[in-house]
Order: C-alpha cells, then sequence, then structure tokens
C-alpha cells in the first residue's frame, strides 16, 4: 500500500486528484495540504511514501517549497506536477530534489504509473529529461574529480607538455622533443595555463612538481618563454 499524501493549493484539483487515486487499491491518501506553510509539519507527523506536490502556489515558489521539505526531510520522495511540458522546467524541479515529474496535461492518465514507480524507490522522468540528467550528473561528477586530482583535467600531450615546462624547456624545445609544431605547443601551454588557473608557467612548473609529475625543478625557470 502505497501512503501518498497531496500538496496541492488548488481545491478543485486537490479533490480531482484524490478522488482519482482512491480506486487504486494499492493507494492510500494519508492527508491534502492546500496550505505551503503547514507541508513540513504534516510531512514529517505522517512519513508519506510519496508527495504529490504541485510546483504552482499563489504565495510561494513551489521549487522553493521542495527544497525547504527536502532539506528538513531528505528522504521525502516527491512527484511533482508542472503545468508545462518544457524541459527547463522538469530540470529544474529534479535540481531541486524531485524524484519524477508529472506534466497536468497527462497527470490523471500516467500519475498512477508514476506513483508506483516512486514507491518502488524509482523516478519518473521523461527519457529526454532522464539523459539531461545524467549528462549534468556526468559533468559535476567530472569537475569535483578534476578539483580533487587536478591533472585529471588534462589530456596525456598537455602532461608531456607540462612536463617539459618543469624542466625548463622552451616552446620551440618541446616542440622538437615531442615533434609538433611551436605554435600547437604554444596552444597546449594556453589551455594548461587556463585548466589549472595559473598566471605563468613557473607555477605551472611549481605545480607539476608538487603534484607527482616531475621530481624537481631545474635550477632556473623563466616565468615567461621567449620563443
Amino acid at each position: 500500500m502505497v501512503q501518498i499524501l497531496l500538496a496541492v493549493e488548488d481545491p478543485l484539483l486537490r479533490n480531482l486528484l484524490a478522488d482519482r487515486l482512491v480506486q487504486e487499491t494499492d493507494f492510500q491518501i494519508t492527508g491534502a495540504v492546500g496550505d505551503p506553510e503547514s507541508l513540513l509539519e504534516v510531512v514529517q507527523l505522517s512519513h508519506p511514501d510519496v508527495i504529490i506536490l504541485d510546483l504552482q502556489w499563489s504565495a510561494v515558489s513551489g521549487l522553493a517549497l521542495l527544497e525547504r521539505v527536502l532539506l528538513n526531510v531528505p528522504e521525502a520522495m516527491f512527484l511533482t506536477l508542472v503545468s508545462e511540458e518544457a524541459e527547463e522546467s522538469q530540470i529544474q524541479a529534479a535540481q531541486n530534489g524531485a524524484r519524477g515529474v508529472v506534466t497536468k496535461t497527462e497527470g490523471i492518465t500516467v500519475l498512477p504509473q508514476a506513483i508506483r514507480a516512486l514507491g518502488r524507490g524509482e523516478v519518473w522522468f521523461t527519457r529526454q529529461v532522464s539523459r539531461r540528467i545524467f549528462q549534468e550528473y556526468h559533468r559535476l561528477a567530472r569537475q569535483l574529480r578534476e578539483q580533487e586530482q587536478p591533472l585529471a583535467g588534462l589530456s596525456v600531450r598537455e602532461r608531456e607538455v607540462l612536463s617539459h615546462i618543469a624542466g625548463g624547456l622552451t616552446n620551440r624545445d618541446i616542440a622538437e622533443q615531442l615533434h609538433m609544431s611551436v605554435h600547437t605547443v604554444k596552444l597546449h601551454v594556453q589551455h594548461i595555463l587556463q585548466k589549472l588557473e595559473l598566471p605563468n608557467r613557473t607555477d605551472a612548473a611549481v605545480f607539476a612538481v608538487r603534484e607527482g609529475l616531475v621530481s624537481s625543478l631545474p635550477r632556473r625557470i623563466a616565468p615567461k618563454d621567449i620563443v
């Protein structure tokens, strides 16, 4: 039996949803909230399996309301109702912690399926939105990995160039060593400094030693490489 809490300001929509959902033998409506201020208290008292939250409220932001409850009850399972099919609205709901999104145009048709999915611990998003969520997760994971391990953000070739910079080589020397043009080396150096957020070659060389890319620096490293 899936315990459901309705958090919908519009009484007509709230009653419509309740009348439809009670027809399902595996659903139980444990409460209905039309006042945003009491939502957190009701969630904490009733511990519903799924909270159906309409994001359209007259006095508050539905996204802010969602975030507020999850801040206090992080395990709460929110299935949000959105007025439009725009992906951005659904992405925002996911970013704020919703486990699923149903548009009001498809609501009654797919709502029972979505509730059961959340009740099983799954999520309910369209394929397009799921793909974008995954892409965003991948981007953030890569960003975090690069922050924790800065060298991970450099390509193999950029690491080679950086090790030669730390060895005190000029761009022309590096070009000869790696069999590439001086122009290409300059581009690699620019990318290295940008990715590592370093101001010059000297700091890049020091970084290479600190991260273990090379064991030590030569006696003299020029801050700027003049070719």
